[in-house]
């Protein structure tokens, strides 16, 4: 019988148990007493409380940090625990997770509220066990009193090598306890894989691959190729980009100064092409030292990269992963510290005002283990997090699992997912790179003679992230058409909050960025003695993911521009300001506050829908209700001109909704500087 066969025989015992649904599991809560625990470098790996909670290894039994294991391997004495269940309740059954070195139980106590004791189970004569691991249950007549704590105790001498309990559960039924693991929907959905071909893959290892947002480029790593810098004992950073028929072209070295005589990783590629992270810190001297740095695009030349500053930063751990988010302002990252759970955990960091970084934050029990969690990648909804850690039920040594942030403390998370045997298999598996419209997975698997290649898999909908926009186009000079470098700006229309931020390039004018559905934004480009004309999407009904072409236009400050401002918001027939126009209101008050000698006039204009008169009046109070709002906030009335033209000076001809709508604005002309 193969490998492969035995285990799905071994999770068919799992999987197709179905639950009673009156059965009550409790699972212990806290600590009575132990007589001894394990003493590793970190006092929370192997220690009592890893019994606490659900079973964490399984259906791979084998030793873990997330399992209390006695001082000794082979104690003469007694080695036992007591733990307490936060209800308490009449039993009938116990279930323990022996999950390395199984059998070796000799008695187990329960106990009342009142601490009063009964042997439900005792070995006088126990055989040497032979058994790795397993789930064991333990069944007799129904309590008489509500049971609140369990005492197992153990005879360690019965088998050479340390013992491990994971999990000690109590039911009132006598329906096999069956833990299972959390699956994504769609986990049993038969995935092929595919290779990407000799254009990615080559006769050494390709490793860590990294897919842009928007899936044309592919950049990874590749060890000892013959056109490495040097091609002997080193890891340099290649890059492919697709081609119109959406194929992959051969990848190239990406060459100095991102590639050098170190070993060097890529972490990612901004949403807007322009910013490329890289692991380690480069330094001005040309080494590298722990950390991560960034590269910006100047045209086609990309700059020696600048060390990325996290405030008390440090990893003590050999190794450590990192992401940025799309937006810019998130890394989430997997080193190990001292407020960690044990191994490496996931920590996230917020960029700074200053371009600094925040002191990493730990992202809670709910993600993080006594094992090791690494790998980390957040989806482009900045919502979605994938991660691989071996602190979870999983197929193999170590598995991917996909979670949801709650909240923008970042702390909070849903129970995490594991994505399923298809995704999933018997050996380690992490580096799973997954392209921002959510269809597929990248990732990294060894083939013939210990070589390693990239391949991407299909993802059922259950592994997918929410929906984004991609959003593309060039920032572009109004007069001159010419492109334009800028700093493109996008914010949450609902509440003015900064999202999140893109470049263009400098020669080409080419921008992108990431929008995260179900929100209305606002999003604009700006650079010096240019005048930003805002556009707005409304993203609360798009469910699918789409690419859209939209160019930004800045218009040079000078006597005589005319800017529509789009981000204005009324009412149907009304002239109130609503609250996402004061973002907007607010650029024009800056512009004002650094040009004093300025002077504009605020025009309103209408549809044709209505008569002469009241589109006038309606559109004069617009234009006041935008000077009154400068007014107030310390501007000259002096400086300013407010009138309504109705529906005098259309834009677009015709009576359809899209004329309507573009027919429909306030503007402001500079008259004096």
């Amino acid at each position: 019988m193969t490998i492969k066969n035995q285990l799905s025989i071994f999770l068919l015992t799992f999987f197709c148990f179905k639950n009673i649904s009156a059965q009550q599991v409790y699972w212990a809560d806290s600590l009575l007493g132990f007589s001894s625990e394990y003493s590793s470098n970190d006092p929370m790996q192997f220690s009592a409380k890893q019994i606490l909670g659900k079973p964490s290894r399984f259906p791979i039994f084998g030793s873990t940090a997330n399992a209390w294991s006695p001082a000794t391997d082979n104690s003469n004495n007694e080695e036992w625990i007591h733990v307490k269940y936060k209800t308490a309740l009449q039993i009938q059954q116990i279930f323990v997770s022996e999950n390395e070195n199984a059998g070796c139980i000799v008695r187990i106590e329960i106990f009342d509220q009142l601490g009063v004791k009964q042997t439900v189970f005792d070995n006088s004569n126990p055989q040497k066990p032979s058994l790795k691991g397993k789930f064991s249950y333990y069944f007799f007549e129904k309590s008489s009193l509500k049971i609140s704590s369990v005492k197992i105790i153990l005879n360690t001498s019965l088998i050479d090598g340390f013992n491990q309990i994971d999990a000690i559960g109590i039911s009132d039924s006598k329906d096999s306890i069956k833990p299972k693991i959390n699956l994504i929907d769609g986990s049993e959905i038969e995935i092929p894989r595919e290779d990407l071909g000799t254009n990615i893959n080559s006769k050494t290892s390709e490793l860590l691959p990294q897919i842009s947002p928007d899936g044309q480029k592919l950049i990874f790593t590749r060890q000892d190729h013959p056109e490495n810098i040097p091609a002997i004992s080193n890891q340099d950073i290649w890059i492919s980009e697709k081609d119109s028929l959406g194929n992959f072209q051969l990848a190239k070295n990406f060459g100095a100064p991102i590639n050098n005589s170190e070993n060097n990783a890529a972490l990612g590629l901004s949403a807007d092409g322009q910013q490329l992270f890289l692991l380690n810190a480069y330094l001005p001297d040309g080494s590298m030292t722990k950390g991560i740095s960034f590269s910006t695009k100047k045209g086609e030349t990309w700059e020696y990269p600048k060390e990325m500053k996290i405030t008390n930063f440090y990893n003590d751990n050999l190794y450590g992963e990192f992401n940025k988010s799309v937006s810019g302002k998130v890394i989430i990252m997997t080193v190990q510290r001292k407020d960690g759970f044990g191994s490496k955990d996931v920590y996230v960091s917020f960029l700074n005002a200053d371009s600094t970084w925040t002191e990493p934050k730990n992202c809670g029990k709910v993600l993080n283990s006594a094992e090791s969690e690494s790998t980390p990648f957040l989806a482009a909804d900045e919502k979605t997090l994938y991660y691989s850690t071996s602190g979870l039920p999983g197929f193999g040594s170590k598995d991917m699992y996909m979670t949801t942030r709650l909240d923008d403390t970042w702390l909070n998370w849903s129970e995490p997912k594991n994505l399923g045997p298809n995704l999933n298999t018997p050996a380690w598996d992490a580096y799973y790179i997954f392209s921002a419209d959510g269809e597929y997975v990248y990732y990294v698997s060894y083939v013939e003679a210990g070589n390693s290649d990239i391949f991407r898999k299909k993802l059922p909908k259950g592994a997918q992230s929410k929906t984004v926009l991609l959003v593309q186009g060039k920032v572009l000079d109004s007069k001159t058409n010419k492109p334009l470098s800028a700093k493109i700006n996008y914010y949450d229309l609902k509440n003015n909050s900064h999202v999140g931020s893109a470049i263009s390039n400098s020669i080409t004018g080419e921008y992108s960025i990431i929008l995260p559905n179900e929100k209305k934004y606002s999003f604009f480009a700006a650079t010096d003695n240019y005048y930003s004309i805002s556009e707005n999407l409304d993203l609360t009904k798009v469910n699918t993911y789409k690419v859209i072409k939209k160019d930004l236009l800045l218009a040079p400050i000078e006597i005589g521009l005319n800017i529509r401002l789009n981000n204005l918001f009324f009412d149907f027939n009304k002239f109130d300001l609503k609250a996402e126009s004061f973002a907007e209101l607010e650029r024009l008050y800056n512009l004002l506050l650094e040009n004093p000698n300025m002077k504009i006039e605020i025009s309103g204009h209408t549809d044709h829908v209505g008569d002469v008169a009241s589109n006038i009046t309606l559109s004069n109070n617009r234009s006041k209700a935008v000077l009154n709002y400068l007014v107030k906030k310390g501007i000259s009335s002096a400086r300013l001109i407010a009138k309504g033209y109705g529906k005098s000076k259309p834009l677009m001809k015709g009576t359809s909704e899209d004329a309507a709508s573009k027919n429909r604005r306030v503007e402001f002309v500079i008259l004096e500087m």
